[in-house]
Parts: C-alpha cells; structure tokens; sequence
C-alpha cells in the first residue's frame, strides 16, 4: 500500500487494482474543455486587470489559482491510486458505459453492484466495447456500514492517448470481473438507464441488510 500523502482523496479506502496512471493535462482539458477553461479564463482575467490597473486585482488570482491547482491535484490523486475496473459500452447516441464492483468495506463480504455512466465525448466506440476506468468509493452517511455509498469510474481514455498504458489497464482485469459485469447487466431491466444498481441481492451480503436498505434500482447518475 502507498504512503505517499493524499490530499483530495480518503486514505481510508485501499484500491484492489490501483490506476497507477499518470494524468495528461491536453488529453483531459480536450475531453472537459469547459471546467479547465473557465479556471484559466479567471487566471487570465485577474492577471490582466492586476497589470493594467492595480496590484490589487492581482488578489483575485489567489483563490483561481489554488482551484486550478486543487482540481490537477485531485486527478492525479484519483487516476494514480483510485481503483481500476472494466467497463463495457452498453450504449450508443449517447454511449453508456457499465462498470462493476464491490463496494465492501469489509474483508470477505461482497456488496456487489454495476454504475451506468455516460461518456458523451468519447468517440468510435461501438456497443459491447470494453475500455478501462478508474473509480474512487464514497462513504455512506453511516461510517459503521459496511459497505460504500457509491463510485465514480471515470475513462482512463479522459487521461491519456496511448495505446499502450490502455492495453496495460486491460490487462490487468480478470475474467471473473468481465463475467460478475455480464450477470450484473442480466439482472438490469434497461443497462442504458444511468444509475448505481445493486445486484445480486439475494446471494451476496446485500441479502443480510435491513430491508428497507435494500433497492435494486438505480441509486444515482
């Protein structure tokens, strides 16, 4: 496990296949052009008015540049030890994307689960794709359950345009995760419907939960 210290992220949460990616700055500002944007776009301003009007302007920069260095921050944090899962292209105009897990905070319980996500900017994709992701778990209101509230799987093809670090993030997925996302995708009446669906509730640790926990609709987009 990784000591290095994190600063955007939980340190309690230890990633089975960690990313171990390294962020590109041009690939994910020409996939999110609109949140890098408008960071530099502030910088530039206040820079400008500083220089022609008065230092003072030159304040406002302070609290852009800290959330331009916060928001790199928290991607490199997230694809670099954030936990690394298989998605499938389950849908296309728009491409829907499906990515399982366990959100087990408990060694040896399964809270299986499969996120629908939408990857609108990703492109030549066709249906039954898989493409590699990285995801952080996020707490339930209860620290005491055992289990994650949820999980965000991003596209390692938001970070990086070579084929190689793509084929290495493939290969470290094992056949029993393809197959646990095709059993999970069985039990989901619409997989293009975005949502967190829990599955396998009746053979899995979700079947010991309190009933009224126990949804196996979408929870979130």
């Amino acid at each position: 496990m990784s000591t290095e210290k994190l600063y955007t992220m939980s340190d309690e949460a230890t990633a089975t296949n960690p990313g171990r990616a390294k962020v590109n700055p041009l690939v994910w500002t020409v996939y999110h052009p609109v949140a890098v944007g408008f960071r530099v776009m502030m910088i530039a301003l206040s820079g400008y008015w500083a220089i022609q009007h008065s230092w003072w302007w030159g304040l406002l920069m302070a609290p852009f540049l800290f959330s331009m260095g916060y928001y790199w921050l928290a991607k490199k944090e997230h694809f670099k030890h954030g936990d690394s899962n298989g998605g499938l292209v389950v849908g296309v105009k728009p491409y829907r994307v499906a990515v399982a897990t366990s959100l087990t905070k408990v060694w040896g319980e399964e809270y299986p689960v499969v996120k629908v996500i939408e990857v609108r900017s990703l492109k030549k994709l066709s249906l039954g794709d898989r493409i590699p992701t990285v995801a952080l778990y996020y707490p339930t209101d209860d620290e005491k359950d055992p289990h994650w509230e949820t999980f965000d799987p991003i596209p390692l093809h938001y970070i990086t345009w070579s084929r190689k670090k793509i084929d290495r993030a493939m290969g470290t997925y094992p056949a029993e995760q393809w197959e646990a996302l095709r059993e999970g995708l069985e039990e989901i009446e619409d997989p293009t419907q975005l949502g967190l669906y829990r599955v396998k509730q009746e053979t899995s640790h979700w079947a010991l939960l309190i009933p009224d926990d126990v949804d196996d609709g979408p929870k979130d987009s």
